[in-house]
């Protein structure tokens, strides 16, 4: 309790952490993974890398984020290509993409993002609905509680000196938490529909806002 975990950890894990805890299986087709190692050891070994995807001006924007490196392709690298090394510059002023020093960690991204989306992601709506599924009622009671419209800085737990989060601060003294964090995508509804199902918008296909989510995904309220 009110320890901080610097593992790189991503929204996606979130539904199969809830899944465990709950003691739940959870469905195969789940991009994350349990976050449990890390609520016993915030420290444990965690080699995972974060993805986030967006749609910007009728293009997909892909991000990858490891321990060290953090790589943003822009339309498969035609309109741009951006590399950060977090231990030497956590506030991405330095952009490395195109520095032939290194090249071979662009590769090693470029390889992660072609694996973690094999084919090009395009805008498009949800798979037509299929009848709801039945829900049990004997549930786990579990609250979800999303702060929106700011980032980590804006925080008492993360920092900030100046404005005063006494509610929020509460919860990270009692919990765990985490320093590297990444959402699935920097836009509303998709993201929602991410925590919802614990798969990136390339497959849930909520890819920008104004897209209903498939009655044909399994929430992790349904499976709870």
């Amino acid at each position: 309790r009110g320890q901080a975990s610097g593992r790189t950890v991503e929204l996606v894990d979130l539904y199969p952490t809830l899944a465990d805890l709950a003691g739940q299986t959870p469905p195969k087709n789940l991009e994350g993974a349990s976050l449990r190692p890390l609520l016993d050891n915030p420290n444990a070994k965690w080699d995972r890398p974060a993805f986030t995807q967006v749609q910007r001006g009728g293009f997909p924007g892909y991000s990858v984020r490891t321990e060290r490196w953090r790589y943003i392709e822009w339309d498969d690298g035609t309109k741009g290509a951006q590399l950060y090394d977090h231990t030497q510059d956590p506030r991405e002023f330095n952009n490395l993409a195109s520095d032939p020093g290194h090249a071979p960690v662009v590769a090693e991204m470029k390889a992660l993002v072609k694996k973690n989306w094999p084919v090009r992601v395009e805008g498009g709506k949800a798979p037509a609905p299929k009848p709801v599924k039945s829900v049990s009622l004997r549930q786990p009671n579990i609250l979800v509680v999303l702060s929106d419209d700011h980032s980590a800085p804006h925080l008492g737990c993360y920092g900030n000196k100046a404005i005063q989060t006494p509610n929020i601060d509460a919860l990270a003294r009692g919990g765990l938490l985490s320093e590297n964090f990444y959402v699935a995508n920097p836009v509303c509804m998709p993201n929602r529909a991410s925590l919802m199902t614990g798969r990136m918008p390339s497959l849930h296909r909520v890819r920008h806002n104004g897209i209903e989510l498939a009655l044909s995904e399994t929430t992790f309220v349904e499976l709870l």
